[in-house]
C-alpha cells in the first residue's frame, strides 16, 4: 500500500540496508589502484568504458528480471556481487586482473537500480514523488559522507588490498539486512508490453536521448577529477577523500532539495538547472590548480542532482508493471554513455592532456540541456 512520505518504514528499512556497502568508497580509489597496477590513463579509459559495455548487455535483462522475479532477489545478488569484486581487487597482481572485479561490480550497479527505483515509486503517492526519490536516493547515499574519509585513510594507511577487504565485510553485511528487512514487491507484469513500446513515447526517447550524452560526461568525471587531483595536482587520497566526503553531503543534502524542487517547479525545470551546475563544474576543473579549487569544482558539481526529477517523470509517465523496464532503459542510457565518456576522455587525456576530457563533459551538457528542454511535461 503506497503511502505519504512521513516515516515510511518499508521505504527507509530498505535504503539503510543497501547504504551499509557504501561504507567503502571503493571507486575514489578505483582509477588511481588501476594506475598503480601499471595502467595507462587510455587503460583506465577503456576499463571505465568497459563498465558501459557490461551494462548494455545486462541492463536491460535486469529491469526485465526485476518486473518478472521481484526487487528483492535482485538487491541481494548485488550486494553478493559487489563483495566478490572487493575481494578480486584486493587479490590483483596485474591491472587486467581488475577486469573481473570491474564486471562483477558492473552486473551490480546496473541491476540494482532498476529494482531500487522501482520500489520507490510503489511506496508512495503521487504528489510527494519527486520528494520521495530525493530521501530515498539520500539515505542510499549516507555512507558517502564519511566513506571517502575513511577510504582515504585506509588507503594511506593500511593500502589498497587491506581496504577492499574491510568493503568486503561491508558488503556481505549489507547482503544480510536486505534479507532481514527489505519486503517483496508483488508486480504483474502486462504480457506483450516491453522495450520497444516504451521507445515510443517520444518523452521517454528524448530523456534517454538527453541522458546519454550527459552521462557520457559525468561518468567520465570522476575518474578523471581524481586523476587530476592524485596525479597531477599531488593531493594525498585523505585530501581527495576530503573533497569527496564534503561533495557527499552536498549532494546528501541536494539530493532532497532537488526532489523538492522537482514536485514545487517541474522535473524539466530541475534539470535543466542540474545542467547547467554540472558545466560550470567542468570548466571549473580545467583551471584547477590548487586543493581550495578542486572542492569548488566537486561542490558545483554535486549542488544540483539529476536522479530525482528524471525518476519523478519515469513513474509519472509509465505503469507501475513496466518501471523496472523503464528504469532499466534509463540505465542503459548511462551504459552508452560510458561506452562512448570515458574512452572519448582518456583518449583526449593521451593526446592533448588531462584538462581537455572536461571540455568534452561541458559539450555534452550543453547538449542535454537543448534536448531536456523540448520535453513536453503533460502526464
Amino acid at each position: 500500500m503506497k503511502a505519504r512520505l512521513g516515516f515510511n518504514k518499508r521505504l527507509i528499512l530498505t535504503a539503510l540496508s543497501l547504504s551499509v556497502g557504501g561504507l567503502i568508497n571503493v571507486e575514489m580509489v578505483m582509477a588511481p589502484y588501476l594506475t598503480a597496477l601499471g595502467g595507462s590513463l587510455l587503460t583506465v579509459g577503456v576499463l571505465y568504458s568497459l563498465r558501459g559495455l557490461i551494462g548494455l548487455l545486462f541492463r536491460l535483462p535486469a529491469g526485465f528480471l526485476s518486473d518478472r522475479l521481484g526487487r528483492k532477489l535482485m538487491l541481494l545478488v548485488c550486494s553478493g556481487l559487489r563483495a566478490l569484486g572487493s575481494l578480486i581487487l584486493a587479490l590483483a597482481s596485474r591491472v587486467y586482473d581488475a577486469l573481473y572485479a570491474v564486471a562483477a561490480r558492473s552486473i551490480a550497479n546496473v541491476s540494482e537500480n532498476p529494482a531500487y527505483l522501482a520500489t520507490v515509486g510503489e511506496l508512495v503517492e503521487d504528489g510527494s514523488i519527486g520528494i520521495a526519490f530525493g530521501v530515498a536516493l539520500s539515505l542510499r547515499n549516507i555512507p558517502s559522507i564519511i566513506s571517502p574519509v575513511v577510504t582515504g585513510f585506509i588507503a594511506d594507511s593500511a593500502g589498497f588490498r587491506m581496504l577492499f577487504l574491510v568493503s568486503v565485510t561491508a558488503y556481505v553485511i549489507s547482503l544480510s539486512l536486505i534479507l532481514l528487512f527489505v519486503k517483496e514487491s508483488k508486480v504483474q507484469t502486462l504480457k506483450g508490453y516491453g522495450f520497444r513500446e516504451l521507445l515510443r513515447d517520444r518523452r521517454l526517447l528524448l530523456i534517454f536521448t538527453a541522458f546519454l550524452l550527459v552521462f557520457s560526461g559525468q561518468t567520465a568525471f570522476t575518474p578523471f577529477f581524481n586523476i587530476l587531483a592524485v596525479d597531477y595536482i599531488g593531493l594525498s587520497f585523505s585530501q581527495l577523500g576530503l573533497i569527496t566526503s564534503l561533495g557527499a553531503a552536498t549532494a546528501l543534502m541536494t539530493r532532497i532539495a532537488s526532489g523538492w524542487l522537482s514536485d514545487k517547479l517541474t522535473p524539466r525545470i530541475e534539470l535543466i538547472l542540474a545542467g547547467g551546475f554540472r558545466i560550470v563544474s567542468y570548466i571549473l576543473a580545467t583551471c584547477a590548480y590548487s586543493f581550495p579549487l578542486l572542492f569548488l569544482t566537486y561542490l558545483v558539481n554535486r549542488l544540483l542532482i539529476f536522479a530525482p526529477a528524471r525518476n519523478t517523470m519515469i513513474v509519472r509517465i509509465v505503469p507501475s508493471e513496466l518501471r523496472g523496464r523503464a528504469f532499466a532503459l534509463m540505465g542503459l542510457a548511462g551504459d552508452l554513455g560510458r561506452i562512448i565518456g570515458a574512452t572519448v576522455a582518456g583518449l583526449l587525456a593521451e593526446l592533448y592532456g588531462i584538462g581537455y576530457p572536461f571540455y568534452f563533459m561541458a559539450i555534452t551538457g550543453i547538449a542535454f540541456i537543448a534536448l531536456i528542454s523540448t520535453v513536453k511535461e503533460s502526464y
